[in-house]
């Protein structure tokens, strides 16, 4: 049994009964480490804000308020460049209004927002809707199926390998080995600490359907 008592002088006395020690020194309290923490990369990027629309309009940061945080007066056709973060939100009003015409959430990879005027916006609808109505039409009596994607949708640019039976087989190299963790940053060296390029890794894409054309990639690809 362990003993420890303060004393109104500030000692501590320490006794054990079943060891017959005691000890009495000064109370102090135990050192404070603190481990080094390397400060995150920044997240900030740059967007552009553009006024397409015949009427002068505010762009806003919204930061909860009423009436946000005005960033900048746009003339009809200029536009204006921000640092910002991912989950910002700014917005168009027009001066001496507080109604939120149109909003743009910041999401990495969209780096431009455009503002069109309500009138703007509802003809190009019109006719994004009969674009898309007569490509609907155009699709199915042309390949006998109905269009199930979105619209429009731009035709794929990167290189297809040929489907040309159920069965066909292609074999693929890479020298972009497998991630071991996430980097830290997107840096080169990061990256590297993260997969060895080194080893060269192989699989296999398989047709399992030709019309609409599927492809089965197999391991060790997929593990």
């Amino acid at each position: 049994m362990v003993k420890i008592e303060v004393t109104s002088s500030g000692n501590t006395e320490i006794e054990q009964g079943d060891a017959g020690w005691s000890e009495t020194g000064p109370l102090s309290k135990p050192p404070i480490t603190f481990r080094t923490v390397e400060k995150p990369a920044s997240n900030e990027y740059w967007v552009s804000f553009i006024n397409e629309s015949p009427d002068t309009t505010e762009l806003v940061w919204d930061d909860g308020g009423r009436d946000g945080i005005l960033q900048a007066t746009l003339r009809p056709h200029t536009s204006t460049s921000i640092g910002t973060y991912e989950g910002h939100v700014f917005y168009f009003r027009y001066p001496n209004t507080y109604k939120k015409e149109y909003i743009a959430n910041m999401k990495n990879g969209k780096t431009s927002f455009t503002f069109k005027n309500e009138e703007t916006r509802m003809k190009e609808a019109i006719t994004l809707e009969n674009e898309k109505k007569t490509f609907m039409e155009n699709y199915l009596n042309r390949t006998g199926r109905r269009w199930e994607a979105y619209y429009p949708r731009y035709k794929p640019i990167h290189y297809m390998y040929a489907g040309d039976y159920v069965g066909q087989k292609h074999g693929i190299t890479s020298n972009h080995a497998f991630y071991t963790c996430y980097p830290v940053t997107n840096n080169i060296e990061d990256v590297k600490k993260c997969r060895n390029d080194e080893n060269v890794i192989a699989f296999e894409w398989e047709i399992v359907s030709t019309s609409p054309r599927v492809m089965w990639l197999s391991p060790p690809f997929l593990r």
